[in-house]
């Protein structure tokens, strides 16, 4: 039964996926971008470099190559790491989510097994009447 609850509950929660189409557009979007930002800075290159100095090109060459490491290792790597982060926070938050609630389902059994050892079964049926009737009164404002 808890399981279909919890299961019930983040099938709630969760938003739909974003379809294929979506994600291989945004893709190509980025393969093209950076791509015509290479394409730009080789043409440049090509067409300036005739003119000037050697140790310029180098440098600007040197320049290129360190900003796509950049590009690729660095922030992609930062990227992955955020999303496990935040994966990690989320799952941590859920677990916590779920002991609260056991516990709180825990003192409400024992709750009710003491009631029913002190008094018998009529004192407890009558206190849920009770709740049964402030959860209802409460729904309704």
């Amino acid at each position: 039964e808890q399981k279909a609850r919890e299961i019930a509950v983040s099938a709630e929660d969760t938003q739909p996926p974003v379809p294929n189409a979506v994600i291989a557009f945004a893709e190509f979007l980025l393969v093209f971008a950076v791509m015509f930002f290479i394409g730009t800075c080789l043409f440049f290159i090509t067409t300036l470099g005739t003119y000037l100095r050697p140790s310029v090109v180098t440098a600007v060459n040197l320049a290129t190559l360190v900003g796509i490491f950049e590009l690729f290792v660095v922030f992609e790597t930062m990227k992955c790491v955020v999303n496990a982060c935040i994966a990690l926070a989320a799952e941590k938050s859920m677990e916590k989510q779920m002991e609260v609630q056991r516990r709180q389902e825990r003192m409400t059994s024992k709750g009710q097994a003491l009631l029913k050892a002190k008094f018998g079964d009529k004192l407890l049926k009558s206190a849920a009447a009770i709740v049964r009737g402030a959860d209802s009164r409460s729904r309704r404002k």
